[in-house]
């Protein structure tokens, strides 16, 4: 059943309810992670910058305490003078980082530019093939983290085919955070999340 689990864990709205409830949902969503008879699609939802990261990071270190498989990558912001300018890509076993986008002048980039431009930012094609790496790195792993499916994933770019592709061959627990304004569009090309939880 759509946006349920075994422990009953629904769509939910942390704001409107004490910092414990969200504590609570996490633990929800660890219970329901160990006693799924099959793969669990949850997807940690909400508009940009609202949270959605720490929201995952908080669930892949009580997997980490509760000695769960897990593994994967998630998306860090890069501030400079208060700015945001970009986003890394960051594995958070290994604290390695890959360089996704930097914000720049449409007009600096050329025609020929080999990077895709999109929203004001320059996305770097290794960190697509870094993040592929992850993908298939999670493949011996019972559980995957993703940070961010967004717009690109929308229009079936980005991660995307990757993701698909290799929870295809190789099901498993799939916890990503999942942009609000794109959950439908990714969910045609992925399937239906079994649990949403909108932060």
């Amino acid at each position: 059943m759509r946006n349920s689990s075994p422990s009953g864990l629904m769509r939910t709205d942390p704001r409107q309810k004490p910092p414990n409830m969200l504590y609570s949902t996490h633990q929800a969503i660890i219970q329901s992670l160990q006693t799924a008879d099959s793969p669990l699609k949850i997807a940690i939802t909400g508009d940009r910058h609202i949270g959605k990261t720490t929201a995952l990071m908080a669930i892949y270190r009580l997997c980490k305490q509760q000695h769960l498989d897990i593994c994967g990558f998630v998306e860090k912001a890069i501030f400079k003078n208060d700015q945001r300018i970009g986003y890394d890509f960051i594995d958070p076993e290994t604290d390695e980082t890959c360089v996704v986008a930097r914000k720049v002048n449409i007009s600096e980039i050329g025609e020929n530019a080999d990077v895709s431009r999109t929203m004001g930012y320059r996305f770097y094609d290794g960190a697509w093939v870094w993040a592929e790496t992850r993908i298939r790195q999670s493949e011996s792993h019972s559980i995957v983290i993703v940070d961010e499916l967004g717009c690109l994933e929308a229009q079936n770019l980005g991660l995307m085919p990757a993701l698909c592709e290799s929870l295809q061959l190789h099901p498993r627990h799939l916890i990503a955070a999942v942009r609000g304004d794109a959950l439908h569009d990714i969910e045609a090309h992925l399937g239906l999340f079994d649990i949403v939880v909108s932060v």
